[in-house]
């Protein structure tokens, strides 16, 4: 099996490649009113005031997507391998997560999952609700990734 590269939970292939340039919402959304403002404003000058302004609203909305998932990514792909390595021992997600976020340097990931054991301790075991809350502060680091990973947790 030459060439076959190992598979994780979490497909982040598309990260590596060049092409691979995430869309947010709020970019598509800055652009599109750049583009209403012009069509409204009816004027030449304030039409390309107006798409130069969404234009660059919608670069800096995309630079700080990507500043988010940059903060994330060298070690998710770490944390997701070690869970992997390591549920088969610890049956238990949570357990899992924990010796998992001990293994890595100290990042914002880390920080981030050792919030999300932390408030899976404190939750009662029949909330239901405050289970799912524990797993929050991954889905708010902005990666879809992460989110990716507390879904499956």
């Amino acid at each position: 099996m030459t060439g076959h590269r190992k598979r994780t939970w979490i497909d982040m292939t598309s990260r590596r490649s060049r092409l691979y340039r995430p869309i947010n919402w709020e970019s598509v959304l800055a652009l599109g009113a750049g583009l209403a403002l012009a069509v409204l404003a009816r004027d030449g000058v304030l039409s390309a005031f107006s798409v130069i302004a969404g234009a660059y609203v919608a670069w800096w909305f995309h630079r700080q997507y990507q500043s988010r998932q940059a903060a994330v990514a060298p070690d998710l792909e770490r944390l997701v391998w070690q869970l992997r390595a390591i549920y088969p021992l610890l049956p238990s997600a949570m357990d899992a997560l924990e010796v998992s976020a001990a293994r890595l340097p100290e990042s914002k990931l880390r920080r981030t999952a050792e919030e999300c054991v932390t408030r899976y301790r404190a939750a009662t075991l029949t909330d239901c609700g405050a289970l799912a809350e524990s797993l929050k502060p991954l889905y708010e680091l902005g990666d879809p990734d992460a989110r990716q990973l507390a879904f499956i947790l």
